[in-house]
């Protein structure tokens, strides 16, 4: 339900206009098709839209590595502070790329 309103809402707001758009989103919301929560959020709407007007779309996910990060906890609760898993499946996808300090991935 929340993703569909995000979803009428920022198309409301585009409307049919060509333009370039950036949009910042959680790890989970950015994936193009089938993201880890098995949905396809709004980065793949985002994606599909630029395709559908004979564009591209480019995705960039930002992970740390080590310490802590807030968590969604629920509607209308505060977020919480959470260790960074690393046994995640974007993790899990970097690290079959290499075992280098810094890695540049293109999906």
């Amino acid at each position: 339900m929340r993703l569909s309103l995000l979803k009428r809402t920022l198309e409301t707001r585009l409307g049919m206009q060509e333009q370039k758009l950036v949009v910042k989103v959680g790890a989970n919301h950015a994936y193009k098709g089938i993201n880890p929560l098995n949905n396809r959020d709004i980065g793949n709407f985002l994606a599909e839209r630029a395709e559908g007007q004979g564009h591209t779309s480019l995705h960039l996910i930002v992970l740390a590595a080590k310490g802590t990060q807030l968590r969604f906890t629920g509607a209308g609760k505060p977020y919480q502070p959470a260790a960074i898993e690393l046994d995640s499946s974007a993790f899990k996808l970097l690290a079959s790329a290499g075992r280098h300090r810094r890695q540049l991935v293109s999906l």
